[in-house]
């Protein structure tokens, strides 16, 4: 097993758990990131070069696709290179990730309310740096 070094059992568990009860209202969840994300980056919108109902499936397929590897993380930080050299190539800048970051956990909290507790908070923060991170080394 490889997940990301800054992750624990506990808090893949966490992560896992979350992400089961954010799913049965996914497109509200993705629309409050969305919405928040061009609210700190309002330059972001213009990154886009598809819809955003489309762009809102990826993103969730990620999700889905970084959830169901936790175990082996290890297995995408060649495919996460590649989408950041991806992303880098449609003009997101290291700053853009922050507030990728900062938007996600504000969409989770919305949505999950005192179900996204403090360590679960913590948990998706260390995902989300470490996909972050890989993604920014490609």
């Amino acid at each position: 097993m490889s997940r990301p070094a800054a992750l624990n059992a506990e808090q893949v568990e966490l992560i896992r758990s979350s992400f089961d009860l954010i799913t049965e209202y996914s497109d509200s969840v993705i629309k409050l990131f969305y919405g928040r994300l061009f609210e700190l980056e309002p330059a972001a919108r213009g990154l886009f070069k598809i819809s955003i109902p489309e762009q809102a499936k990826k993103l969730y397929d990620t999700l889905g696709l970084l959830i169901r590897s936790l175990d082996d993380f290890e297995t995408l930080r060649a495919e996460l290179a590649i989408m950041g050299r991806n992303h880098a190539g449609y003009g997101v800048l290291p700053r853009h990730y922050e507030s990728l970051r900062s938007a996600m956990l504000w969409a989770f909290g919305q949505a999950l309310g005192p179900d996204f507790d403090r360590p679960t908070r913590e948990a998706w923060f260390q995902l989300l740096t470490a996909v972050s991170t890989a993604m920014m080394e490609g």
